[in-house]
């Protein structure tokens, strides 16, 4: 069959595979994969790996299945137990391309995973226990004899942590990986080679992947420990894959520039790295850190000059502020609660109440000052002064008013006098005239009548 479907055209090989799909194909592998007979597992295997370079969505449609999802995704947990227990190396490498193409999805990791991508890695990571808790057991469980179960699990590990960032990361830090990974460094026997070689490329896909909380983790349990020890044990002056591989982490953040771990290698094991002098990289992560703390020092320079900063007990804190806060509760612990306070009125503001705001004096504008003046009137009309208010007591007596320009106290019944007065003596200045008026009218008739 596998000879069969490579000589088809490239259109028709999807129609053959979802036919065979459907003819109950995979169903069969997935029981073959844990057969006792390892030439049944090798033709299954070899079936399955065809499949998943030509169609993996076909081989993803099925395990979401109903049929699949009856039998608790048997066919995808019986990978996973395919992987950890074979004893066919080449079964487990080609288990973990299968897995891989599978678990990838989209070509481009930039672009938004299908609906069937995400329920997959649901299925993947999802459920008690998980598909990759299975696959991580020999990892987080090591038995001295599985170490090529332990180094295909490590790259199929590797590639989550840089596929699936997040959904990764949960179960890293619940399982302490990075920690467990790294004890397969530190056994009773040297770790050999390729399993070494192994767990740097998983702790270069943790620095890849520039995730802070991983950089924080590494810092606070210092797991680049192992690395340097193991590299000094390796023979610092040989060029050989493992050095290579441990050099290529410290390069990556060098030219990443990534601070958190750049400092804290320089800080941590500057003495012992300074020592690699036959290349550069560790002489310029030096160079480059010395870069970042003269930068520091300049800003903490700048910001104390402008007094927004100052150094306190080894910390840089913010003067102004602290000063102020010092001063207020000192102010707060000395005062007494038995001496009088002066209470001082309050501001009016958009949100004081008027009822508390101190009453304004009784002042008038200008601008009725101005009117007054064109009316004849030295005061306004009653009423337009600001703040004037009567009572029933002084109702009949009109108050006092203060005028500004002159600063002279005018009282309002003395106002209301001048102006009767003139009145009066307007009528009768009216009364004389025509009283005049009326002598010089009979004057010509009286004349007349003579």
């Amino acid at each position: 069959m596998v000879t069969m479907a490579k000589t088809l055209a490239m259109h028709l090989k999807p129609e053959f595979y979802m036919a065979m799909c459907q003819h109950g194909l995979f169903r069969v592998i997935g029981g073959c994969l844990l057969s006792p007979s390892q030439r049944t597992r090798l033709a299954a295997m070899d079936i399955l790996w065809q499949a998943s370079h030509q169609e993996p969505a076909i081989i993803r449609g099925y395990m979401l299945c109903d049929e699949e999802k009856a039998l608790e995704n048997r066919f995808l947990k019986n990978m996973a137990k395919a992987l950890v227990m074979d004893n066919d190396d080449s079964i487990k490498g080609q288990l973990v391309d299968v897995l891989k193409l599978l678990l990838e999805g989209n070509a481009d990791h930039r672009m938004q995973p299908t609906p069937e991508i995400n329920e997959f890695l649901h299925l993947f990571y999802g459920g008690t226990p998980s598909v990759v808790q299975m696959l991580a057991d020999p990892v987080l469980h090591p038995q001295s004899d599985q170490v090529p179960t332990q180094y295909h699990v490590l790259d199929l590990l590797a590639f989550c942590i840089t596929a699936h960032s997040y959904r990764m990361k949960q179960f890293v830090m619940q399982s302490n990986m990075i920690s467990k990974v790294l004890q397969l460094l530190q056994g009773e026997s040297r770790a050999p080679n390729h399993l070494a070689c192994a767990v740097i490329r998983f702790m270069k896909a943790v620095v890849v992947s520039r995730d802070d909380f991983y950089n924080r983790h590494i810092v606070k349990q210092n797991h680049f420990e192992c690395l340097v020890k193991l590299f000094f044990a390796n023979g610092q002056g040989k060029y050989n894959l493992v050095n290579s591989s441990i050099i290529s982490i410290f390069e990556f953040i060098r030219s990443e520039n990534i601070k958190v771990l750049l400092c804290y290698s320089i800080e941590r094991f500057g003495e012992q790295l300074d020592a690699i002098t036959y290349l550069d990289t560790f002489k310029n992560m030096r160079e480059k850190y010395e870069q970042h703390k003269h930068r520091e020092t300049e800003m903490m320079a700048e910001e104390g000059e402008q007094g927004g900063m100052q150094p306190q007990n080894g910390r840089w804190t913010a003067a102004p502020y602290n000063d102020l806060r010092d001063d207020e509760d000192e102010d707060y612990f000395n005062e007494d609660d038995d001496d009088p306070k002066e209470e001082a009125l309050p501001v009016a503001t958009s949100l004081t109440p008027m009822s508390k705001v101190a009453p304004m004096p009784m002042l008038y504008d200008e601008e009725n000052e101005e009117s007054c003046n064109l009316l004849g009137r030295s005061t306004p009309p009653e009423g337009q002064a600001r703040g004037v208010t009567s009572t029933p007591g002084n109702a009949s007596k009109a108050p006092t008013v203060r005028r500004l320009n002159t600063g002279l106290t005018v009282n309002s019944e003395e106002v209301g006098e001048d102006e009767e007065d003139e009145a009066d003596a307007a009528g009768a200045k009216r009364k004389r005239e025509s009283e005049d008026a009326l002598a010089e009218e009979g004057t010509p008739s009286k004349r007349n009548s003579t």
